[in-house]
């Protein structure tokens, strides 16, 4: 077993987590998964020895997958990739975090990047229509399961769902004349001003990590997808 499975409060944390966990060999075959792993991979015969995380992917996503495992065993650090998936005749969109493991053998298996892979398929949807129809929906927003929050270019709030206000653990009038960095952990707010200027700058989404501090101090980890909207004009 390796290291992350050695101890059983681990191993539980991981077996019943809602993510999907993995490790993969130097050849990048998958030598570990945890059961949301299979379900997002349903169509796949995990069995198969010689499956590798590359036969997972297609296309571009495929591309880019390899480049980013290459760039984690270089550099020996940690990051992230968006992959699209077709399953069934569906479009499924997924994040993949990717880091490298410092042991040398693990049951006489060379192991080489352990990760976990996440379903963003709504947030994609979501982003994918306020992107095309150039269509900000009030009723869409606040019926999806997830917070969302709508801010101008020096984000200052301009309007949010009752979710978003729920995972804060705050009230309207506590928003008011606030950004979306001052519920930010500290250690956060320098990468996300870096990515927000990225984003003005080109245009592109960007995905990416963080921690809110809640009304009760407590810290909630989330998952944030950023993207530009247009309108008809083509005016940001």
């Amino acid at each position: 077993m390796d290291s992350y499975y050695t101890n059983d409060f681990y191993r539980s944390i991981i077996d019943n987590s809602i993510d999907g966990y993995f490790l993969i060999d130097e050849n990048c075959a998958i030598v570990r998964y945890n059961l949301s792993f299979s379900r997002i991979f349903s169509e796949y015969n995990l069995a198969d020895e010689t499956l590798t995380l590359f036969d997972l992917v297609s296309g571009e996503s495929r591309k880019n997958l390899r480049k980013k495992i290459h760039y984690v065993r270089r550099e020996k650090t940690s990051a992230t990739e968006e992959i699209e998936l077709v399953q069934n005749g569906t479009r499924k969109y997924c994040l993949i975090s990717l880091n490298p493991i410092d042991v040398p053998q693990l049951q006489g298996i060379k192991a080489s990047v352990y990760g976990f892979v996440k379903d963003i398929t709504e947030i994609q949807i979501l982003q994918n229509q306020l992107r095309e129809e150039r269509n900000y929906n009030r009723g869409i927003i606040e019926n999806v399961n997830f917070g969302f929050v709508f801010v101008n270019d020096d984000n200052e709030y301009l309007d949010y769902n009752n979710e978003y206000l729920r995972m804060l653990g705050r009230e309207k009038s506590d928003l008011s004349g606030r950004t979306f960095y001052d519920f930010t952990a500290s250690m956060y707010v320098e990468e996300q001003k870096r990515l927000v200027a990225e984003m003005q700058k080109s245009g592109r989404p960007f995905i990416f990590e963080k921690e809110f501090i809640r009304k009760d101090g407590s810290r909630m980890p989330v998952l944030v997808s950023m993207s530009r909207l247009y309108s008809d004009s083509g005016k940001p």
